[in-house]
Parts: structure tokens; sequence; C-alpha cells
């Protein structure tokens, strides 16, 4: 996440999103201001941009290598290999922290503009389902057999369960701004110019490719749908701005 205090806003990562372009390509372009005590809580991840070994360390605490250490953040926010607890998502990442908790360990103001991205949930579906079937063998290659499972209450993506199994909307606050996906490059290029930045076009980061072999029925993406019809209705909206 990036809390930019001296530009008015927090950036959310919702995972599976797109998040980690946006984050390298909005610190890039100079919105992380650590002077004016901004915060950007490292990206993880290898060669995601042209100065990794400072984008991991950016804001972690000394103890795991960082630069800095933030005295406002709750130890349960920024030790690497602890997850925040909260009562619907138990085991969160750092850089996924919802909008919510990042208020209530006092980061941020309830209000303070909140930018994230959103994607059609068919579409973050299988990119979840693929990351961990072809990466790390941890779930099968069909993505039916998946959503059977998922939708049963079956806990099939392991560590990354709790953070999938709730709308992206959870993790950001209302009136968000929101880029979809698809259109990530113009939304950042327009908050970019909208807050008197100049535009450097980010790479993209975390090249996954995957293939999908095996396609999802159209009553499995229907349900998915429904069952996210709330991120679904969030991502129409976005997505209409440039389409």
């Amino acid at each position: 996440m990036i809390i930019s205090y001296s530009n008015d806003f927090v950036f959310i990562r919702i995972p599976k999103c797109a998040s980690t372009t946006c984050v390298v390509g909005l610190y890039d372009m100079g919105f992380v201001n650590e002077s004016e005590g901004d915060i950007c809580t490292g990206i993880e991840g290898d060669k995601i941009s042209k100065d990794d070994s400072v984008r991991d360390s950016i804001n972690w605490p000394k103890r795991h290598g960082g630069k800095t250490l933030i005295p406002l953040i709750d130890p349960n926010l920024v030790t690497h290999s602890s997850h925040v607890t909260d009562t619907r998502v138990h085991r969160q990442h750092i850089w996924h922290s919802p909008y919510k908790k990042i208020v209530e360990v006092g980061l941020i103001d309830d209000g303070m503009p909140c930018v994230s991205t959103i994607r059609h949930p068919v579409s973050r579906f299988l990119s979840i389902t693929g990351y961990l079937s072809s990466e790390f063998k941890q779930i099968s290659s069909d993505p039916n057999e998946t959503w059977d499972l998922f939708k049963n209450d079956y806990n099939v993506f392991g560590d990354y369960h709790d953070m999938f199994k709730v709308p992206q909307n959870y993790y950001v606050c209302e009136g968000a701004t929101l880029f979809n996906v698809e259109n990530t490059y113009d939304w950042i290029e327009k908050f970019t110019k909208e807050k008197g930045y100049e535009y450097i076009q980010p790479q993209h980061c975390k090249n996954f490719k995957h293939k999908q072999k095996i396609p999802l029925t159209k009553g499995r993406e229907k349900e998915i749908i429904d069952w996210f019809k709330d991120d679904f209705l969030l991502w129409e909206q976005s997505y209409r701005e440039f389409n």
C-alpha cells in the first residue's frame, strides 16, 4: 500500500488486481515523499522495478532490513512474517491491508481519499486459480472443480484463502476511486495528471502468464458474478470510463 500524506490519498492493494504495477508506477513517479512521512510498505517479488533493492526495503522495520521504522505503524502491520487479524480476513498480508484496518491503527483518518483497482470477478478468479495451480501446484488445474469446492466453503487456496474469499470491495471504503484492470495505464495517467505530476507509463510488473487450458462453464461464470455481484457492478462502473 501507499499512504501519501503529501498528496492526500491512500492506495490500497487488492490481491490479483494489478496493484503491484500501480504501486511501483506511483512510487517511481514521485508520489511517495518520505521526507513528509509518506509510507510505502514495500513491494514483494523480484525484478519488479528498476531499483528492486530500494523498493523491497521501503519502510520495512530495520530488523527485516528496512531503511526506516515508522513508529506509528502497528506491529501487526509491519512484521513481514505476521498477518493482520480481522473478523473476516484472518490472514492478511501487510501490503494488502484493508482501508478500515489502516484507519483502526491510526495511520490515516477515516475519510482520507482511497484509490485502488478493481477486476472482473471471473477474470480475477481465473487469475488466482491459474497462479496457484501452475506456479505452486497447489490446486487443481480445472477452475470448475476449484470453484465448486470454493462455493461449498472448502479451503482450496491454503494461506491465500481468506484473502480471496472476501469481495474486492471489502478492502476499500465507500466512494473509492477504482482503476479497472483492463485500463490500468489510462487510469494511472488520468490520476497522475490530476495530481499535477508528469506521467510516465509504468512497466508491467509480475509478468505471470498462464494459458487457461480448461475454461469455466457459462453457468459457473454466472455463479461467480452473482457471488461477487457488488464487485461486478463496481467493475462495470469503472470499465465504462474508458470503454
